[in-house]
């Protein structure tokens, strides 16, 4: 009676650490995080002029995010660290709703807890949940599509299926993707034997026609993008090229993100170890990668999130030369131990599949997303993060996984506590970076220094310069040198004075900022000024 009663509280654990969390890594912060300087424009140009905006630079159908966010900016003020809870706030939801469905449907507490705290500490999603961009709000309306057409299918109750496909058409209008869960739920219905046509109209065209009645009207009211380039298809042999290394880079992720549970199940399966084809695929998978990062191939090469500058963008989005997060030789060990993992994999899903028996299709749908979201639209341009969607089916498979088959708890958990740890430390320096930077660039304005004279990253020239640039030029022309942000956010600005990693050739340091870097000391970043002449 005792362990029914915790069990009854048990989904309180994630909130309680949640909180935790946030004392941990705090969300309040005055600055824009990756690309959610966008939406937040959206949102305080929308509050200052009374009428919906909606920068064209912003992807297609944004909209639940923003709304949600001039809801609250509205109630409360507009303010940064104000919409970076809507982030985490669909965090917890995400978290708490993959506890009620694997609590669900699977047995053992020990494996419920582990699925959430994959999910929870995943370096993807702890990082995300701290922005205000639609990944983890999108990732919440997939998960609640996919809970409500797994109940609908397995108790055949139409009104679980209608909720599943509001919430995917309010996905679609978070991140357009996650329409494609209710397609393939509408594949799924009309295979099965005993449906109607009739129930197939009223449970999947007519949200599908609702969803089109609104797309109509955003367009009527011009509430769509129009800047943001189509993702484009290499051709021929380069195409090829592309797939096999996107391929080859998600495999990795992948592997990293399943090795928890892998290596678990293999201590205590000592016999999947005698197969001789188990290491000459983990030996040859291993030598791939020894020789692709001597050859300058570096793990991890997706880009966006998870990289060797830590958790979160940086190169890319702040000139200069960063630090690496770490000693080389770890990302080199990491490469080689992701790809050996992959082989690991793979025989023990053929054991999970010489020992399954079948139990339903209740799931054909998730399997049938995951595969085309997976093989055919991320193989076309792909961002670490866009695997988060592939977090749903990576959770199940693991819960079947564990219980089918004993497993380690101690190693399982063990080995979700480091990769929380380099969630939690990554994420905590990107915050603290992201508030150097901004620190710098606000002394610079103190000091009289003009907004458009400023060059300070990313997200900094989003904020602040997008709108400018398109209002009045900056000067004569951008520096062919310039960053590609520069070029495409603020063209022709002059960057008399840039904020950087490092100090830059031609400019004189006038002002640095010390961020604690990890376990690896501190780190320096700089606001100068360009020298007379210098860069002529």
């Amino acid at each position: 009676m005792g362990s029914s009663r915790i069990m009854k509280y048990w989904w309180l654990a994630p909130v309680v650490v949640f909180a935790v969390q946030m004392l941990v890594v705090s969300p309040v912060g005055e600055f824009p995080l990756n690309d959610d300087w966008v939406a937040a424009l959206s949102v305080q140009r929308t509050l200052t002029t009374g009428a919906m905006v909606y920068p064209p630079y912003l992807a297609p159908y944004h909209l639940v995010p923003i709304l949600a966010g001039i809801g609250i900016s509205g109630f409360f003020v507009f303010s940064f660290s104000v919409l970076r809870f809507i982030g985490i706030a669909s965090a917890v939801g995400c978290v708490v709703l993959v506890y009620v469905w694997l609590r669900g449907n699977f047995r053992s507490p020990w494996i419920v807890t582990l699925g959430c705290l994959m999910l929870w500490l995943n370096p993807l999603f702890f990082n995300l949940s701290y922005t205000f961009m639609s990944d983890v709000p999108a990732l919440l309306f997939l998960l609640l599509a996919i809970f409500c057409y797994h109940r609908g299918f397995m108790r055949s109750d139409n009104w679980w299926l209608i909720a599943g496909s509001l919430f995917a058409v309010a996905g679609f209008f978070t991140r357009q993707v996650v329409l494609l869960i209710l397609l393939t739920a509408a594949l799924q219905y009309l295979v099965s034997s005993g449906r109607r046509l009739r129930s197939a109209l009223i449970v999947f065209v007519l949200p599908l026609f609702s969803l089109a009645l609104l797309v109509v009207s955003l367009q009527y009211f011009g509430i769509v993008p129009g800047e943001v380039a189509a993702k484009w298809l290499p051709s021929g042999w380069s195409y090829l090229r592309h797939a096999v290394s996107v391929g080859w880079a998600h495999a990795l992720i992948l592997s990293l993100f399943l090795a928890p549970v892998t290596i678990a199940l293999y201590v205590k399966n000592v016999s999947w170890l005698r197969q001789p084809l188990l290491w000459v695929a983990a030996f040859s998978l291993g030598t791939v990668a020894w020789i692709s990062n001597a050859a300058g191939y570096l793990f991890p090469s997706l880009g966006n999130i998870i990289n060797r500058s830590g958790i979160g963008p940086a190169a890319p989005v702040l000139q200069g030369d960063v630090s690496m997060f770490g000693p080389s030789w770890l990302y080199a060990f990491g490469y080689v131990v992701s790809a050996v993992l992959i082989s690991f994999h793979c025989f023990a899903f053929v054991a999970f599949i010489k020992n399954h028996k079948y139990e339903g299709g209740h799931l054909t749908f998730l399997w049938t997303f995951s595969g085309i979201y997976l093989f055919i639209i991320l193989f076309v341009r792909s961002f670490d993060r866009y695997l988060l969607l592939l977090i749903p089916a990576m959770l199940w498979y693991s819960a079947m996984m564990l219980e089918r088959f004993s497993w380690s708890r101690t190693v399982a958990f063990s080995l979700i506590f480091i990769l929380g740890m380099y969630s939690i430390i990554g994420t905590g320096h990107y915050l603290a970076w992201n508030k150097a930077r901004w620190t710098l660039g606000n002394r610079l304005r103190m000091s009289g220094v003009p907004l458009t004279h400023i060059e300070g990253g990313y997200e900094w020239d989003g904020w602040y310069l997008y709108y400018p640039a398109r209002e009045h030029p900056f000067g004569p022309s951008t520096p062919e040198w310039a960053p590609w942000y520069v070029k495409q956010l603020a063209p022709q600005h002059q960057m008399e004075y840039i904020i950087s990693f490092s100090p830059v050739g031609g400019y004189r340091v006038t002002d640095r900022e010390s961020v604690a870097f990890g376990p690896w000391g501190v780190q320096e970043l700089y606001a100068s000024i360009v020298q007379p002449g210098s860069l002529k």
